[in-house]
């Protein structure tokens, strides 16, 4: 009902400029069906990359993609795919706190396939560093960081397991860093703790988290997150967004989005320069180009509400949940520049896991499948 609202109010804008009534041309002139509004969808010419592996996420460094599944796979430049050793699971603890104190769990002394599904949760983002992999993954009531590190014989797994403080669920926050980041090769994690809003990132010396910078309760949770180098600008639920410029440990208030946040999700990316910066909310798309302190604000032709976004020079990539309660994902793009609005992306076969734009190209994951095309096409 929205977009034939929108379409009717178009097509009255510009008959009144030709001096026509679009509604009633003559006295008994019959009415007419409404029109159904065109189909914008873009059907790519998807390539698909043959994985060995179900592939759950990935994470790309400098011009290498590593897939993360059961086995870690890394994908180079011109696609050349290495297997790389198998999963060892290394060291296992269990924490109440979000990671700050932890107690030891029993680690299976051979690491199979049968322990690996019923150790590990389901990856749901990857990062890589020099120092190893990392990623974040769930299981129905509880959450884990993984840190993975390779060597000759095996890829040996460091895991966090975040639990109820009572064990039994009855209390019913996880406390768990729910994203990655990485400033300069240093992987931060947002994080909602007792204590308010907080940036943690891991102690190599014990293996657990440590508070990087630690926020109050009334700027609200953190929604969303982005480095670019040492410096980050942080979108808060209140709709202040804070930037950094020392890696994190410090933020101050750069200015405040023009809209009330709702309680769905908000993402937030920085563009090419570091005070570009892009804010996909429910049905809105914010822009500014100096860091948060004027904004840009443009109505979605779609109740589009991103999950996760992708933006490089020129494009803006975005996937939708099917229902708040759904965990199906579409795909949408938009050009970044021109007033450009947002076009439904088919996908190569469903639920779209994950989206990275590298090289000019558009990787999807979709139901542990990767797929990719020429971005240049939306």
């Amino acid at each position: 009902m929205k977009t034939r609202i929108l379409i009717l109010l178009v097509i009255s804008v510009i008959a009144a400029a030709c001096g026509h009534d679009p509604v009633a041309s003559g006295a008994n002139a019959s009415p007419t069906p409404n029109a159904s509004p065109p189909d914008t969808t873009v059907r790519p010419a998807w390539k698909k990359i043959e994985l060995a592996d179900y592939g759950a996420a990935f994470a790309s460094y400098q011009d290498k993609i590593y897939v993360v599944g059961d086995k870690v796979t890394e994908i180079g430049p011109s696609l050349e795919l290495r297997e790389l050793p198998p999963l060892h699971l290394k060291s296992m603890v269990l924490s109440t706190d979000g990671g700050l104190t932890a107690e030891p769990m029993d680690v299976p002394e051979k690491t199979d396939e049968d322990v690996l599904n019923r150790e590990l949760c389901s990856p749901n983002e990857a990062v890589f560093v020099p120092a190893g992999l990392y990623v974040t993954a769930t299981c129905e009531h509880t959450a884990q960081l993984w840190k993975i590190t390779f060597n000759k014989g095996a890829s040996l797994v460091d895991v966090i397991h975040f639990t109820y403080r009572d064990g039994n669920g009855e209390d019913e926050t996880v406390y768990w860093p729910f994203a990655l980041a990485v400033s300069e090769n240093t992987v931060l994690m947002p994080a909602n703790l007792d204590a308010g809003p907080a940036l943690m990132t891991r102690d190599p010396k014990t293996g657990l988290l440590k508070t990087v910078w630690q926020g109050k309760n009334k700027e609200g949770w953190i929604k969303s997150i982005d480095f670019k180098g040492p410096e980050g600008l942080m979108l808060m639920g209140g709709g202040q967004v804070l930037g950094s410029s020392d890696g994190g440990h410090s933020w101050q208030e750069r200015g405040k989005v023009p809209v009330d946040l709702p309680e769905e999700r908000a993402r937030l990316k920085i563009g090419r320069g570091r005070e570009d910066l892009v804010v996909v909310l429910k049905g809105q798309t914010l822009f500014t180009g100096d860091g948060g302190a004027n904004w840009t604000r443009e109505i979605n032709p779609v109740d589009l509400e991103a999950d996760t976004i992708a933006w490089d020079e020129t494009m803006l990539i975005a996937t939708e949940r099917a229902a708040p309660d759904d965990s199906r994902r579409f795909l949408w793009a938009r050009k970044t520049s021109g007033g450009g609005t947002w076009s439904k992306i088919e996908s190569p076969a469903g639920d779209v896991r994950d989206i990275l734009l590298l090289g000019g190209k558009l990787f999807v994951l979709v139901e542990g499948k990767l797929y990719y095309t020429d971005a240049g096409i939306f």
